[in-house]
C-alpha cells in the first residue's frame, strides 16, 4: 500500500491497486448466519491495580 502512494507513475499504481485488490479479495473471511457470540465485557481498569503491587 505504501509502495502505491509512493508511486510516481499512474499505470504502475493503478497496477498495484490491482494487486492489492486481488489479494483483498482472496481472503475474505465469510459472515456466517446464525453465528453471535456475546462477548464477555469484564473491567479491567482494577485487574491490577497499583496499591496492591508489591515493591523491592
Amino acid at each position: 500500500m505504501v509502495s502505491m502512494l509512493l508511486e510516481e507513475r499512474p499505470r504502475k499504481r493503478s497496477g498495484i491497486l490491482n494487486k492489492i485488490m486481488k489479494e483483498i479479495s482472496r481472503n475474505i473471511i465469510p459472515i456466517r448466519p446464525e453465528r453471535h457470540f456475546v462477548r464477555r465485557m469484564t473491567v479491567r481498569a482494577n485487574k491490577n491495580p497499583l496499591n496492591k503491587k508489591r515493591a523491592l
